[in-house]
């Protein structure tokens, strides 16, 4: 009962992640021939119990409805599509049972391959990151701390920037970067030690289309005192850069529809600072 409950909850949130709804009409058809019928998850409460005791959030899996009115579990290998490489439900299920980490499931998925500015894009790290979520009771924190050690900050932190204005990997691109900016936080990294840690200090020309200065603005608009976040913004901009140059980058980026409405943010927040008649204080150049 656990086992095949286990296999169930697996196929539900790599379904999840993978897309299910593209292969409902391939569902839909072994559903016309089967005699079984999915009753595993008819107790709910049985399910929550079993949740509560490996640390799950069964509910939390959109998909799970869907999946109680399937076919019977086997027939679920044969929903064509869902999974894009040979990893199957089954292999998944394996590796749960052998107490395998998403650590090593990134290498058995052989996402060690796969460069930096594809991995997001990769089916099977939709497969990762679902198996992660099964088998951690802080998934988000392992794969984060666990990526670290394989991207330097500034390439992850820039990786999963570009991953949350891609619709298909926004949700789990935004759940890891949540996460990552909690861990900074956590540190005490404040906003200037996160700027420069990602080396935002370096360039002012491309400063507002590097992906990383749009992280670092999340991070201070969730981490900064509240009310205060555009004062935050520039008191940071202003340690590194001259004034009148940060005001002439936020003119010419008004022009730029991507850009506009920060240019147009950065530029109030500069003029509300000299109406406080704030003198400007540079860092020492190193």
């Amino acid at each position: 009962m656990t086992m095949r409950f286990y296999y169930v909850f697996l196929v539900a949130a790599v379904a999840f992640w993978v897309c299910v709804d593209a292969a409902s009409e391939a569902t839909a058809e072994v559903a016309a021939t089967s005699i079984y019928d999915i009753r595993l998850l008819r107790d709910d409460n049985k399910a929550d119990e079993v949740a509560e005791e490996r640390g799950l959030n069964i509910k939390s899996i959109t998909n799970l409805d869907k999946l109680k009115k399937m076919v019977g579990v086997d027939n679920l290998k044969k929903v064509k599509n869902l999974f894009k490489s040979k990893i199957t439900p089954g292999t998944l299920l394996s590796w749960e049972k052998k107490g395998v980490r998403s650590e090593s499931a990134f290498t058995k998925l052989k996402l060690d391959k796969v460069s930096s500015d594809k991995l997001f894009d990769n089916p099977d790290f939709k497969v990762w990151f679902a198996y992660s979520n099964v088998v951690h009771k802080e998934p988000e924190q392992v794969m984060v701390n666990f990526l670290t050690t394989r991207f330097d900050e500034i390439t992850l932190t820039r990786m999963i920037e570009k991953a949350t204005e891609v619709s298909k990997t926004k949700e789990m691109a935004t759940a890891l970067q949540q996460q990552q900016m909690k861990t900074w936080a956590g540190l005490g990294m404040t906003d200037d030690l996160v700027f420069t840690s990602l080396t935002l200090n370096k360039n002012l020309d491309g400063l507002l289309t590097n992906p990383n200065f749009n992280a670092w603005t999340k991070f201070v608009d969730n981490f900064a005192e509240k009310g205060k976040q555009d004062a935050s913004l520039i008191d940071t901009l202003r340690l590194h850069f001259p004034d009148k140059a940060l005001l002439s980058l936020f003119k010419t980026a008004q022009k730029t529809k991507e850009t506009e409405a920060m240019g147009l943010r950065l530029e109030n927040a500069l003029i509300a600072q000299f109406r406080l008649h704030k003198p400007q204080i540079r860092k020492p150049q190193t």
